[in-house]
């Protein structure tokens, strides 16, 4: 399956879905006034077998996001071994919203593992750069580990 990116916002009465970080059609939430908007940030498919980053959130100008909750969901597994390791973030180091965590007990496809957040946590400036998941230490002697992650948070104005 390719990898897809998804967003999700809820406004007044209607739930627009949009693909591929396309967020044209987009409106604040009336409650939340002009310059806040909930998000639900997906990014499917992610191969925990390699390294690399998976952009969650393409860059907004002058937005910033506060995460609320963060989750890893395990799509398929076959095989044993050691899980991979990931964490969520804008930086070079990818970890100013999930600090490296390795994916301890989600071993059983469609289970959920709760990411935590940094302890220290700010809005995160998305201005321009993207939010991305780092799968920053490979899960090991598995024959297939993909997973997606679901990030919950408030998109902001700066």
């Amino acid at each position: 399956m390719p990898i897809g990116v998804r967003a999700v916002q809820i406004g007044d009465t209607t739930l627009n879905i949009t693909n591929n970080n396309d967020y044209t059609d987009m409106t604040a939430l009336k409650d939340g006034g002009d310059n806040a908007r909930l998000r639900f940030l997906i990014a499917e498919n992610i191969n925990g077998l390699a390294t690399g980053q998976t952009t969650l959130y393409a860059a907004q100008t002058g937005k910033r996001f506060m995460a609320i909750h963060a989750y890893a969901l395990l799509r398929t597994i076959t095989g044993a071994g050691t899980v991979p390791s990931i964490r969520i973030g804008v930086t070079a180091t990818f970890d100013g919203l999930v600090p490296i965590t390795a994916l301890t007990g989600l071993t059983t496809a469609n289970n959920l593992l709760a990411l935590p957040l940094v302890s220290t946590l700010a809005a995160i400036s998305i201005n321009t750069n993207p939010l991305k998941v780092d799968v920053q230490m490979a899960a090991t002697l598995y024959d297939a580990y993909t997973f997606d992650v679901v990030v919950i948070g408030m998109e902001v104005d700066v």
